[in-house]
């Protein structure tokens, strides 16, 4: 065992950027949740409101007409500034509330001096359009009876009469604080999975398997697409990833021979016949690392068993498509490879409740005898039990990590669990590995690509 060697994750934009993709219809829809939650606060508060104008002139003398020099000008001022504080006092507001009772209380009014004129411009504001006018109205005819007892011979006249706006002064218009709300919870959700990811704990590369768990790094299986056109996508054929398809890339071939050598290697080494292929959680790819791990194998000219002892869950049969029948059943998968599938093992060893240990302690047995190397795909350790029972009984086992997904301390808690049975681990194989940028920019979801989905069928957890 390696010692384990924790430090703080270095920042890695391909693994930021993946987990900004996987989140981002969610992060949009809580964006655009909170651009509708703030239209509805816009439109509770929204209040509209209206204002109604009109213009008098302030004339001197009694014959209407205003002054011709600086000082007629100035004497007008002076009195329509006199106007504008009589037009807005407590008398006013007195006449206009016998006039129209408490529904103009509410009502603003504001009577300004239009600088270095003889204009003054009286404007009513209110929520209510009708209630904005009758307060003008109001005003234009009680002015007269209080301003004379204030200005003499000066008096005012009505030089634009009262208009009608066509709109609020305010209008209804929450785009812009719902674009805001929009933008800002998009910011801050972004900013919170970038510093998410940023915090996980998880295994992103091979130097992170050797500095932060206790086990020995194996390789890494690069990032294969599933399907890789839209087409593909919407019509989802059945298809695996599989080193012997044609179809599968040059890069994700060679990454599994690079592992399954050194694999070779320590199983030569150590005399191991009997190799347990497990994972800490469910999805990491365990299924497709095995079937690839046991096809290398046989290339090399080894006779070589891959079991599926996935009693809950298997998978096998569904990677190489072969039909599910009755009982115990061994297909030879390839006829230039001596490679073997052994199925529906949960009919002769037990039962998908409780496997038997001695069943199982006979077919490894067997699997000794007749062929060179057995690949046992077992259940994700964090489900059942099932993997702990088979090793106590195989001879070595090796750990599937997707990358960044488990959490650096549940793989260590399942490595130092397997090192308590016959089959301790002897390595970890990074699978789903993304080797470049303009491979870590494509969108990715796992389940579609590599798992088969495990869900609640196990039932209980260990």
């Amino acid at each position: 065992m390696q010692t384990r060697n924790p430090s703080t994750n270095a920042f890695d934009v391909k693994t930021v950027l993946r987990d900004l993709g996987s989140r981002a219809v969610m992060m949009f829809l809580i964006a655009a949740s909170v651009s509708m939650l703030a239209f509805a606060f816009y439109t509770y508060r929204y209040v509209p409101r209206y204002t109604v104008d009109a213009t008098y002139a302030v004339t001197t003398g009694y014959s209407g007409t205003s002054g011709t020099n600086a000082n007629d000008v100035s004497n007008a001022q002076n009195a329509a500034e006199q106007f504008s504080q009589v037009i807005s006092s407590h008398v006013m507001r007195r006449r206009i509330s016998e006039d129209l009772g408490n529904i103009g209380a509410g009502a603003n009014i504001r009577a300004q001096v239009i600088p270095e004129t003889n204009l003054i411009s009286l404007k009513v504001t209110s929520t209510n359009l009708n209630v904005a006018y009758r307060t003008l109205k109001s005003v234009m005819n009680n002015y007269k009876s209080i301003t004379d007892l204030v200005v003499g011979n000066k008096r005012l006249s009505v030089l634009v009469q009262p208009r009608l706006p066509n709109a609020p002064d305010n209008p209804f218009r929450p785009y812009s604080l719902m674009a805001k709300a929009f933008l800002a919870s998009l910011a801050v959700l972004i900013f919170l999975a970038v510093v998410s990811s940023y915090l996980k704990d998880t295994i992103r590369t091979g130097s992170d398997i050797e500095r932060k768990l206790e086990a020995e790094y194996l390789g890494a299986v690069s990032h294969e697409a599933k399907y890789r056109s839209l087409k593909e996508r919407l019509k989802r054929p059945k298809r695996s990833l599989l080193i012997n398809s044609p179809l599968v890339s040059f890069r994700f071939a060679e990454s599994v021979m690079k592992v399954a050598r050194r694999v070779q290697n320590r199983m030569t080494a150590n005399g191991i016949k009997t190799l347990i292929v497990t994972s800490c959680l469910e999805n990491e790819g365990k299924s497709t690392v095995a079937a690839n791990l046991a096809l290398a194998l046989a290339r090399s000219g080894e006779r070589v068993a891959l079991v599926d002892m996935d009693f809950r869950k298997p998978a096998q049969s569904l990677i190489f498509g072969v039909e599910k029948e009755e009982g115990l059943r061994i297909y030879r998968i390839d006829k230039n490879e001596k490679l073997y599938l052994i199925t529906r093992t949960d009919e002769g060893i037990g039962h998908k409740d409780e496997p038997d240990a001695d069943k199982i302690a006979t077919l490894i047995e067997w699997l000794n005898q007749e062929f060179d190397y057995s690949i046992l795909d077992t259940p994700p350790m964090d489900r059942v039990a099932d993997t702990e029972v088979i090793a106590n009984l195989a001879d070595a086992s090796i750990c599937v990590i997707r990358e960044h997904v488990a959490l650096a301390r549940d793989i260590n808690n399942m490595l130092e669990n397997l090192a308590c049975y016959k089959a301790k681990p002897i390595g970890c194989v990074l699978n789903d590995s993304y080797g470049g940028w303009q491979e870590s920019m494509g969108g990715y979801e796992y389940k579609r690509r590599y798992g088969y989905g495990y869900g609640n069928g196990y039932g209980f957890k260990r």
